[in-house]
């Protein structure tokens, strides 16, 4: 919705109103994350970013290096 508002106040060239949409999407956004942050928290006690540090070593892949 904070988006949509944006774009529409966008086409107005008004400033202060383009500011105040801004502060809006931020504020959804803030909340947002937080809320996603809160639900992986939740979920299985491990951080956000745990999961993603334990399987950043677990991939391999295979490259061949192509010299011009």
């Amino acid at each position: 919705k904070a988006t949509a508002e944006l774009r529409e106040v966008h086409k107005t060239q008004n400033f202060d109103r383009i500011d105040q949409a801004i502060k809006a999407v931020e504020e959804a956004w803030s909340a947002a994350s937080q809320a996603i942050y809160q639900s992986t928290q939740s979920g299985n006690g491990e951080t956000a970013g745990s999961s993603a540090t334990t399987d950043a070593g677990a991939q391999d892949v295979e490259f061949e290096e192509v010299k011009n």
